[in-house]
Order: structure tokens, then sequence, then C-alpha cells
């Protein structure tokens, strides 16, 4: 699957290890400091790499997105809040989840991506009891697509049995991580409970949909006609439910759900609808990541963030509200955007092959802005709320922000970066 040098992805692997295991000493000194140049060096390495084979080699191309979305998750946070511990957790998910995509064998794939879910199913474990059921029902979609990946990859390479039983595990597996209908039940639940920090490295990277990146998995006609419908469905089904979502968190779920059906069905329909799927899967992926990282920033000094009654916190963060707005937009790809560059080449190859089921694409973007402008609405507007020092953004949270929103600008206005 992929095509990167040896050196080049034992260097990328070594640095967020390196930071896992110093994590486990005693005399661990200045973790966010530690952890913060470690991210930055991976994301400028990978990013490095992606720029010069653009997309000629698809894993590589999306790999900077995770290191990317680490360290925004560590500039982000306080300083008080990067202990060895949680450093642990967001490093160990980085670490398998760049070996995943850096795997050239499917079996190595489907092992790292088992080992991904880990995280934030010991986050989940030691919560109370809501977020221990919550821990149940992620484990159990989870385990069950990791093992449906494992053994049709294993069954694959064995040759055992016939192609069509090892692709048809590893199809179900790809819905089940995918979050695709009907198996879509875990994503808000587990946004609404783990940590917003840990959801995001499982969920944006998409794991599900890498696995079909590789060549040896041959999915028949008609396989791909249900799986495009199906992810169609889920667009719409996400968007959909976002709207109606009153806790900010489980909208934030469905947002993500709606972009894993619109990138999945790209990557299956092949041709210029991939190319589409995989901008989206990059630049989509970082715009939602921005407005997860926002609204947790809120939380944090808000508490539970519940969009209806309004919150009326523009007064009170106008940066945020500015972020929020410009992730908002490259989440719905609009012109000046990646996504929009995304969604134009996802229509044509869409619309080439499924004419009429294309048109679900329109209802799925126009949903999820629909979401989108709702959720601003409740968070920032509404009665002003009372001058409070603590509602004041920090800088390192405004750097934090800027990390994402730079690559969406550049990308935005400067596509031939990545389409060459």
């Amino acid at each position: 699957m992929s095509e990167l040098h040896v050196p080049f992805t034992t260097v990328v692997l070594a640095i967020p290890t390196a930071v896992w295991a110093l994590t486990f000493l005693p005399a661990f000194r200045k973790p966010g400091t530690i952890a913060t140049v470690a991210a930055a060096a991976a994301f400028l390495l990978t990013a490095n790499n992606a720029v010069n084979e653009g997309m000629s080699n698809q894993a590589g191309f999306l790999l900077p997105l995770v290191p990317l979305l680490l360290l925004s998750i560590i500039v982000v946070s306080p300083r008080s809040t990067l202990t060895p511990h949680r450093i642990r957790h967001l490093f160990s998910a980085t670490v398998v989840t760049l070996a995943a995509f850096i795997a050239d064998d499917l079996v190595v794939l489907a092992a790292f991506s088992a080992l991904s879910a880990l995280p934030i199913y010991f986050s989940l474990r030691h919560g109370d009891a809501a977020n221990q059921v919550s821990g149940r029902v992620f484990v159990c979609y989870a385990s069950v697509g990791a093992l449906c990946l494992c053994a049709g990859a294993i069954l694959l390479q064995l040759e055992a049995t016939s192609a069509s039983w090892a692709t048809a595990l590893i199809v179900l597996s790809v819905m089940i991580r995918q979050g695709i209908f009907p198996f879509h039940a875990w994503i808000p639940v587990t946004f609404e409970k783990a940590s917003v920090g840990l959801s995001l490295l499982y969920t944006v990277p998409q794991l599900g949909a890498l696995a079909l990146l590789s060549e040896t998995v041959d999915i028949p006609e008609v396989g791909v006609d249900i799986l495009v419908i199906l992810s169609l469905a889920t667009a719409v089904l996400g968007g959909g439910q976002a709207i109606l979502q009153t806790q900010s968190r489980r909208t934030l779920g469905y947002l993500i759900l709606s972009g894993s059906g619109v990138v999945l069905a790209g990557i299956v329909a092949g041709h210029d609808a991939r190319a589409g799927a995989l901008i989206l899967w990059m630049f989509s992926g970082i715009a939602v990541s921005g407005m997860g990282l926002t609204l947790w920033v809120i939380e944090k000094r808000k508490g539970t963030l519940l969009l209806s009654p309004f919150n009326g916190l523009y007064d009170r963060m106008p940066y945020l509200a500015v972020i929020f707005v410009l992730f908002g937009l490259g989440c719905s790809g609009f012109p000046g955007t990646p996504g929009y560059v995304g969604v134009e080449l996802l229509l044509e190859g869409l619309g080439y092959r499924y004419p009429t089921l294309s048109l679900l694409l329109f209802v799925a973007i126009a949903l999820s802005g629909i979401a989108i402008v709702r959720a601003y609405f409740g968070i920032f507007c509404g009665k002003r709320l009372p001058e409070a020092n603590h509602y004041r953004v920090q800088r390192h949270e405004i750097i934090g922000f800027t990390l994402l929103v730079i690559p969406l600008l550049l990308a935005g206005f400067f596509p031939s970066l990545f389409l060459n």
C-alpha cells in the first residue's frame, strides 16, 4: 500500500515512540515541551514527504494529518493537563495510527487498526457508570470490526477460502470502523463520553477507509454499488442527525459520521471520485478537528456545552467565533477552501457512474452546513454574558488553532501544492 522509504518511516515512527517510552520514566520532566517538539518534528517530516510525492502515494499524502492533529491537541491543551499519563495515551494512539498508514501489508494494518482502539477503551474504563456503558458499546463495535479485518486479511493472504468471503469480512470491518449505517451508533456515543482528543485521533484518520486503498482488496461491482449507496445514506443520516442534536459533542460526532460516509463513497467509486475523497479525507478532517477542539476549549470554561438555549459567547470569545466559522466553511466545501476542490472532483466521479445517487451528496453537504450554522448560533449568539477573565482565549490556544487554519488556507488558495 505504501511506498515510503524505510529510513523515513523509521524516523517518523521512532519520534512518537520515544516520547511514549519516556512517559514511563519517574523523572520525566517538561512533558508538554517534549511532546510539542516531537509532534512538530513528526509533522514536518510527513508534510515534506507529502508535498514532494503529492497524491501519487495515497497513504503518504494523508500521513501528515495524524501528527498535525496530535500537535494541535497538545498545543491547545493547558500545560497543567499535559501529564505523562495523558501524553502516553495521545502518543500511543499516534504511534499505532502512523504505523497503520505506513504498513505495506494488510495484516499489519489490521493489527495496528485493532490496537488503535485501546487508548479510548482505557480512558472510558476508569470513568463513571455512564462512561463504562459507553466503553462497552465502543468495545463491542471496535472488537468485531478488528476481528473481521484481521480474519479477512489473513484469509486473503493464505487463500484458504474463496476471495469473496475474505473481501466480505474486510468490507464489513470497514463499514463498522467508518460508522456506515447500520453500524453508526458508536461514533456519537464515543464523542459524548470519551476524551475529545482521543476521539479525534481515532475517527479522523479513518483507518477503515485506509484498508480499501490496498490493491489486494478487490470488491465486486455489486458490492461497490451497495457500499456507495450505504455510504451516501450514512452521509445524509449524519447531517440530518447533527441538526437535531442539542449536545455539542454529539453534533460533532454526527458531522464526522457524515464526512466518513462521503469519503468512503468516493474511495470505493474510484477515479476522480477517489481523488476528491482523498482531499476531503485530509482537509475536511483538519477542519472538523478544529471544530472539535474549539468546542473542547469552550467546554473547559463553561462545562457541558448545550446548543439550546443560546449561550451568547461571541462577545466573550470573538476569536473562537471566527475560527469556528473558518473550520465550518472548510467542512462544508466552501469556495476558497480545499474542500471545494474535493467536492467538485467527488461530484464529477460519482456523477459519471451514479448520476442519481450523486444528488445525495448535495443533500449531505447541505444538511451538514445547516448543522454547522445551527451550532454557531447556539454557541455564540444569544444574550450577552457578563465579563469574566476565564473566558479569555489564551495564547497557546490561538497558536494551536492557527496550526490547523494555515494548511486549510494554503491548500484552498494554492491547490496545485497537492494536485500536481
